[in-house]
């Protein structure tokens, strides 16, 4: 779970990259759950009361409780997310299904309770503990509030200034590799950041990481080798990064204004394939999205999920991957375009035999003998769809489309398609 597989075929790498950061645009795409659920009056619901305490039994006011559904986020996917978008604990947080906070008693009360097996967690600064029950219904828990190894890690550019806003991740030597910890953080204004060492939860079924061995504080930039620094809980790593540049990507299509687009991108040392542990991705909007340190004279590749900037669902529509010239001189700052009108926009309705809608399901798609193409959308109430094909191995004109949702197959021949056109096949009937 926690090594990145790179594939020597260059089509499974792009899919894996894409496959990687699809948690990630969840994430980036959701809206604060303590917005969603509102705090009000935390002890008139009908879900689970929790007590949150100390380590010497004394409750905790303004602790931040929160519950994660395994029904729709299992413990794996929460770490998958984190080594992309930071620390495992806030990455629950953003996908909780409730989030309360305690009051003066270090009482909270959920306004409903989850069916299924959850995990419910507790936090206040480095303060961490949580539970998982099977069934929680309104029950009631008590959780103790332990604190979490900080280590800090001081960032400093090739000049020796503070480097701001760089991820930097946790690890540990195995062997001559490095395995990165669900745990990751951004240097401040000083160019510090402080990682923690993340909880038994973050690490699923790795329950053999060796607490007493060194840990590493790795940058994720884009970089032919990822500048990394030992670190320990009394003392500061220091890493020096190599002479950078900044890259800014920008979407481009004939069809559609450059803020239509948004989703997630990730940029990295093209020699590494598709390692998605060497960058952190980051979010992309209105068509746009700025690497501050890219290391001055690799290729680089990249990869981008792309979401629909009207979609109120957030619904993934295609994939983008590309190489990109490298940087040429430290502090350049220079914009790289993504072109994504080099295939078509392709739109449709998938029913069942009896002309039912295949709605809200996962809907495969690719062109036929085309590997590197296949994605999955989630349809709307209609069964609606529309795919972003950025580029092909042979072009459209007259391509099978092959379509796959809830063991139902279809077909549908394209007509001839122009370059960045969008490309209605109307209703498309799945046996």
């Amino acid at each position: 779970m926690f090594r990145s597989a790179s594939s020597s075929a260059y089509r499974l790498d792009v899919k894996y990259a894409a496959l990687a950061l699809l948690p990630a645009l969840a994430l980036f795409g959701c809206s604060s759950p303590g917005e969603a659920a509102g705090v009000g009056d935390v002890l008139a619901g009908k879900g689970p009361r929790v007590t949150v305490i100390d380590e010497v039994g004394d409750p905790v006011e303004g602790a931040e409780v929160w519950i994660v559904d395994h029904r729709s986020l299992r413990a794996d996917v929460a770490v998958l997310a984190s080594r992309i978008t930071g620390d495992w604990v806030e990455t629950a947080k953003a996908v909780a299904a409730s989030i309360e906070t305690t009051d003066a008693n270090g009482l909270v009360r959920f306004p409903t309770a989850p069916t299924g097996g959850v995990l419910v967690a507790a936090s206040k600064g480095s303060y961490f503990a949580a539970l998982e029950r099977r069934q929680i219904g309104s029950g009631k828990f008590e959780i103790t509030l332990r604190p979490r190894i900080p280590y800090r890690v001081h960032v400093v550019d090739s000049e020796g200034k503070p480097a701001v806003g760089v991820a930097v991740s946790l690890a540990i030597p195995r062997g001559e590799a490095i395995e990165r910890l669900p745990a990751s953080a951004r240097t401040d204004e000083d160019g510090v950041a402080i990682l923690h060492e993340p909880p038994p939860e973050a690490f699923a079924a790795r329950r053999d990481v060796d607490r007493g061995t060194v840990r590493l504080a790795v940058a994720r930039i884009p970089a032919g080798s990822q500048p990394t620094a030992p670190v320990d809980p009394v003392g500061t790593g220091e890493i020096v990064l190599p002479p950078c540049g900044t890259v800014e990507l920008i979407a481009s299509h004939s069809q559609f204004s450059q803020d239509h687009w948004k989703g997630v991108v990730q940029l990295f040392a093209a020699k590494n394939g598709s390692r998605s542990d060497q960058t952190l991705a980051a979010r992309f909007e209105g068509g746009r999205v700025t690497f501050k340190y890219v290391e001055v004279g690799i290729d680089l590749r990249a990869v981008a999920v792309i979401v629909e900037e009207d979609d109120p669902a957030r619904r993934p529509v295609g994939a983008f991957s590309d190489r990109l010239e490298p940087v040429e001189l430290p502090g350049e700052v220079r914009g790289r375009v993504l072109l994504l009108d080099k295939g078509a926009m392709i739109e449709g309705n998938a029913v069942n035999a009896k002309g039912e809608p295949f709605a809200g399901v996962p809907l495969t798609l690719m062109v036929e003998n085309d590997p590197a193409t296949t994605w999955t959308i989630m349809t709307d109430d209609r069964g609606g769809f529309r795919w972003l094909v950025t580029k092909t191995r042979e072009g459209l004109d007259g391509a099978l489309v092959l379509l796959r949702a809830n063991g139902a197959k279809g077909t549908k021949t394209l007509p001839n398609v122009p370059l960045g056109s969008t490309v209605p096949l109307g209703t498309i009937e799945l046996n």
